[in-house]
């Protein structure tokens, strides 16, 4: 049986303070572009509805300057089985009560997401990963707050990166 340590509060309150999340699994970061800067959040590692709509609601509730939106890139949702068409189409109730103002897709499984989006919230919809990623200047403006949400073998990391790539500023500026 593991015994409980007596850690003063002070050293607790600072492991926290300098805690980062993994990459793919939240990792936020401020990334210049002409004209300002966005937030990206990295989620890339893993999605599944649960896990989609907690992001829709937490992405939905951080304030945005003005000017700026709540934007969402998508990829494919793995390993759902027969229910994946009905759960990937089934995101747009909670993208909607997220109040979300962009929503750019990648992959067969969100292009039937992308299909069922209002056009006032319908964004880039592709292929693949890669090919999104290779148009991420049009993903995002400054006063963004960009979330980059799918699984991982979707390769919704190549989106991440080439957003976060898109960073303006000196090296080592972020």
């Amino acid at each position: 049986m593991l015994e409980a340590l007596d850690v003063p509060v002070d050293t607790a309150l600072q492991a926290l303070a300098a805690f980062q999340p993994l990459a793919g699994r939240g990792q936020e970061r401020t990334v210049a572009v002409p004209g300002g800067a966005f937030t990206l959040i990295d989620e890339s590692y893993n999605a599944n509805p649960l896990s989609m709509a907690a992001g829709f609601r937490s992405l939905g509730a951080r304030p945005v300057a003005a000017g700026g939106r709540r934007v969402v890139v998508l990829t494919d949702m793995l390993e759902l089985g027969d229910q994946s068409q009905a759960l990937h189409v089934g995101l747009s109730e909670a993208i909607e009560a997220a109040g979300l103002d962009m929503v750019h897709t990648a992959g067969p499984q969100m292009k039937l997401l992308n299909d069922t989006l209002p056009a006032s919230r319908k964004g880039l919809w592709r292929e693949t990963a890669s090919e999104l990623a290779a148009e991420a200047a049009m993903l995002a403006g400054p006063g963004d707050i960009v979330m980059v949400k799918g699984s991982n073998g979707s390769k919704a990391s190549l989106v991440a990166a080439a957003l976060a790539e898109l960073n303006t500023a000196p090296h080592g500026i972020s």
